[in-house]
């Protein structure tokens, strides 16, 4: 009995009492390689090279940024190219996270889509954050406030609202 208790005694101090990223606010599970990039870190800025970030909305933010970056700078604009370095295969089952993120979105894993676009990087955001967690989830007003922090514009756009196509 000893033992048992000693046991549960250290698995209460190594294993971190939560399910996901929410006590980090950091939805996305953002590494911290391109810390300097991301507005509002907490202190400490990181836990297990994962970022700690002071409230929701600056994790959401950070997301928006990232994928963003891919679209722009990388040219990263399918969800399997965007995916795939989001979620490498040595680090995750990314033809599984291929799949939800095309099939959220309305689109084929290699077909382009405008992700700049309020309504589909709002979507794609919240497809991360429902891949990368089991909750508690950012609310809709955080995600918008991340989505203007990184900014990412509202307004008239080509689609403003998403085509959502049922799941296979």
């Amino acid at each position: 009995m000893k033992i048992i208790l000693a046991l549960a005694m250290v698995a209460a101090i190594t294993i971190p009492a939560r399910a996901g990223f929410d006590a980090v606010n950091n939805p996305g599970a953002v590494r911290c390689r391109h810390a300097k990039h991301f507005d509002g870190l907490a202190n400490p800025p990181f836990t297990g090279g994962f970022c700690n970030f002071r409230n929701a909305s600056l994790g959401v933010a950070a997301i928006a940024k990232i994928l963003r970056t891919y679209y722009l700078t990388h040219d990263l604009r399918t969800a399997e190219k965007i995916i795939s370095r989001y979620a490498p295969p040595h680090e995750n089952r990314t033809d599984r996270y291929i799949i939800h993120f095309a099939s959220g979105l309305g689109v084929m894993a290699d077909e382009v889509f405008p992700l700049l676009e309020w309504g589909y990087m709002k979507r794609a955001v919240k497809l991360i954050i429902e891949y990368e967690n089991v909750g508690p989830f950012p609310t809709e007003a955080q995600i918008d406030i991340g989505l203007t922090l990184a900014g990412i514009k509202r307004g008239p756009t080509r689609q403003s609202q998403v085509p959502m196509r049922e799941a296979a």
